[in-house]
């Protein structure tokens, strides 16, 4: 019966294949060969099936026929010629899609292409539908999966387009086919009416169209629903489609680079584009002059150099170190002398966990190591090797590399792992490089400050390019001014800045400093006709056949002084920061200092103070380091348990909470998964003002409420305590630095006032809102939403 059926169908599909005209044949054919290289472009070659693609494949497979046989109906009255020469209705097979177009993310889009010509053929063979449905329903799916591959950056794995948004751009990429396909057959057919051909497009662009949305909203909803099941990205290879601006980033990161080499690539779509990289391709040049200046100037005068980026970047290279996971990196640097026997140690630096704790083992290393290049040892016997004594900690395996300076040794890199580590050639590469940077940044200060001028140079470019700019050449002529210069310099938008003589009727004083200046950099106070006060600097210009330019420099010095207003409100946030932790230590000592012998209670007091240590030295770290005065990513978000942070907390203030006799009260129930990505040590340090607040604002025997939720967008970390309450006229200035609520009561000796305003910093850095809710007499509620990071 199933042969008798299946026959059927074969001859009944060869006798469509054999009535259809040639022309229409010859489309078919080239829009087949369309869709296997287009199938072929895109289909990510070496992905494997496992259990859960067969499993979908198999499910989708099964649905083919019932969504195609259950659900279909005529939408409009009305006929079209078929490719086979028979006038059929078009109906409409709302659900025929949804398997094609959920395969593209589940199981690839071979498979989805497989599904989409089962239903064509499944609507032509027991529907009388046209024999051409089946090659536009695949056509339509090899669209759909073009579209959900285009990324704006490579490596994103991620559409530039939702996925709604694609089946639509599908669909109307496939209407031109469409038409095509129609005039094809109605002309073969002899049908030369264009109206009558237009309906029919018509008719048959409207039957496609519901089954195309409800197929591409199934799939919005899969991806939003389970987005780790759905993703077309694990089978296709992305496409990207940069936009001018990421292409302008891009040209600003080589350069950031030191690469000022012009990228041929750069094709601007529109005039304004084409401005754009007609600037950055004069910057660039510019740059480049600049650099080589810079650099010749440098080389003449060492006293330049900054012993803060210096010690910057041995720190990184030490940080770099420990990347994989070693325990502790050091580096020691040797003085300056002729004679190898009688080398001493003028540094000893380190980073790491055990650092302090195997900073013994330098000296012994020293004389292990000899003149050796490099010494490397796994499975350590510290009695067998190092000699020591019984119970000192030692490393388990260990990498040590000498620094040279023209075959001189300078210093010494040993990187230590607490447990046993087998070094490949990779991992001995890997610190080979780490040695010869640190080599070259001992050896030649001049490299390292080249960089670390290059980079703050380029970074100020990016950042603060509205700053106005002028490039004159030795005619006195503009040749480069960007677009701040071009707003402040000059009376009209049109108006073109073609020479100093131009700036004469505006900013004279510019004018007449840029005729008589020596170039010699010197800053000088510029006021243009807008009010607005400059500073002024003008930089020579040189080739080798002499002065050919100047460029002139013009800096807000309002923004200068935001700077340092920003400095100052960065070193007070310091100064709150590190008052907490030393109040608690100083409260643990002073009980230690009654109780006499050490009880099991006492002990744990210690390990408190040792906790409390250890998060004040990682804040320190943190907020010292020189790159968060200068980098943008102030949060370094980590995967850490929310509720363990929040029982550290308040373990960590229980003891002033008990005499204050307040109690603490813990409340996770909202917080299923506990882990979050965020910045750990500011958001600690967030909670704990809060909930320190809580305490210290709080009546005797009042409480506390620490409570955390999360759903699908936010984390809620929520503070509520019983106390007295917030004036409303007090609350809008609560964040206000240095603000203190004035209520009469005698409270512990108030802090500088700067708890809350960090606690609105931290939030704020993390995207996050803060708000508060307090009534007198009945108690406040502190609440931050943190946006939930992937």
């Amino acid at each position: 019966m199933a042969y008798l059926f299946y026959t059927s169908i074969y001859h009944q599909n060869n006798t469509f294949i054999a009535m259809q005209p040639l022309p229409v044949l010859i489309l078919e054919g080239l829009v087949l060969t369309g869709i296997i290289w287009q199938l072929w472009r895109l289909h990510k070659s070496g992905v494997k099936m496992g259990s859960r693609e067969i499993k979908w494949a198999v499910l989708l497979a099964l649905v083919v026929f019932p969504v195609n046989y259950l659900v279909h109906f005529p939408l409009f009255k009305g006929v079209v010629l078929a490719a086979h020469g028979v006038l059929i209705q078009p109906q409409i097979f709302l659900l025929g899609l949804i398997p094609a177009f959920a395969a593209v993310g589940l199981v690839g889009p071979i498979l989805a292409s497989v599904f989409a010509l089962g239903s064509g053929l499944i609507q032509t063979l027991m529907f009388n539908q046209d024999p051409t449905v089946s090659l536009m329903l695949v056509t339509l799916t090899v669209l759909f999966t073009w579209h959900s591959s285009r990324t704006e950056a490579a490596g994103s794995a991620k559409s530039k387009n939702s996925v709604l948004l694609n089946g639509l751009l599908a669909f109307l990429y496939l209407l031109p086919l469409t038409l095509l396909m129609r005039l094809t057959v109605s002309l073969s057919w002899g049908e030369n009416n264009l109206l009558t051909i237009f309906e029919q497009f018509l008719l048959e662009a409207s039957s496609l169209f519901p089954s195309l949305l409800a197929a591409t909203v199934t799939c919005q909803t899969i991806s939003r629903w389970n987005y780790a099941e759905w993703n077309p990205f694990r089978f296709i290879l992305e496409q990207e489609v940069p936009d001018a601006f990421n292409q302008a980033v891009d040209q600003l990161g080589k350069l950031t680079l030191g690469n000022y080499e012009e990228d041929e690539e750069l094709k601007p779509k529109s005039s304004s584009e084409a401005k754009f990289y007609k600037a950055l391709n004069d910057l660039r040049e510019n740059l480049r002059v600049r650099q080589d200046t810079q650099s010749r100037l440098l080389s003449l005068d060492p006293s330049y150099y900054s012993r803060e980026a210096y010690d910057l970047l041995l720190t990184s290279i030490l940080r770099a170190a420990l990347g994989r996971d070693a325990s502790s990196a050091r580096l020691i640097l040797f003085n300056p002398t002729r004679d190898p026997d009688r080398r001493e140690m003028r540094l000893r630096i380190g980073q790491g966990e055990q650092t302090r704790v195997y900073a013994y083992l330098d000296v012994i290393i020293l004389e292990k190591l000899g003149n050796l290049d490099q010494l490397i040892l796994s499975d350590i016997k510290d009695d067998q090797y190092f000699g020591s004594r019984e119970g000192l900690p030692y490393p388990k395996s260990l990498v040590a590399l000498r620094l040279n300076n023209n075959g001189d040794a300078i210093g010494v890199l040993w990187v230590g792992f607490d447990q046993n580590h087998w070094f490949e050639e990779d991992d001995i590469h890997f610190y080979q490089q780490l040695a010869y940077r640190a080599s070259a940044a001992l050896s030649t200060k001049e490299q390292a400050v080249k960089i670390q001028t290059e980079k703050a140079w380029l970074e100020a470019a990016f950042q603060a390019l509205a700053d106005p700019v002028l490039i004159i050449n030795r005619a006195n002529e503009v040749l480069f001014a960007n677009t701040a210069a071009a707003q402040l310099l000059t009376k009209g938008a049109g108006t073109p800045l073609r020479s100093i003589k131009d700036l004469k009727s505006n900013c004279p004083e510019l004018s007449d400093a840029l005729i008589a200046t020596s170039d010699s950099g010197e800053p000088f106070r510029l006021t243009v006709e807008k009010g607005l006060e400059y500073e002024a600097r003008v930089f020579s210009v040189k080739t080798q056949d002499g002065q050919s330019g100047k460029v002139l420099l013009l800096n807000d010095t309002a923004w200068q002084k935001r700077i340092n207003a920003q400095k100052n409100e960065f070193v007070t946030n310091i100064s709150h920061d590190l008052l907490s932790p030393l109040q608690l230590m100083r409260g643990y000592v002073n009980l230690l200092k009654n109780i006499g012998n050490l009880s099991e209670e006492q002990e744990k007091y210690i390990s408190r103070i040792l906790l409390s240590i250890e998060n004040m030295s990682g804040l320190v770290s943190k907020v010292m380091s020189m790159e968060m005065l200068d980098s943008d990513e102030e949060v370094k978000p980590i995967n850490f348990d929310l509720k363990e942070l929040i029982v550290e907390i308040v373990s960590t203030l229980d003891l002033q909470a008990q005499q204050r006799q307040v109690t603490l009260h813990s409340d996770f129930s909202g917080l299923r998964n506990p882990n979050i990505v965020a910045d750990r040590v500011l958001l600690r340090q967030a909670v704990f003002n809060l909930v320190e607040n809580a305490i210290k604002f709080n009546h005797v025997g009042g409480e506390v409420w620490i409570s955390a939720t999360k759903d699908a967008s936010k984390v809620r970390i929520e503070v509520k305590d019983n106390g007295k309450g917030i004036a409303p006229l007090d609350q809008p200035k609560l964040f206000t630095r240095y603000f203190h609520v004035e209520d009469g009561e005698t409270f512990d000796s108030p802090g500088p006032g700067l708890g809350l305003s960090i606690v609105k910093s931290v939030v704020e850095k993390h995207g996050g809102k803060l708000n508060v809710q307090s009534k007198l007499g009945e108690g406040s509620t502190f609440t931050i939403d943190i946006p939930l990071r992937k």
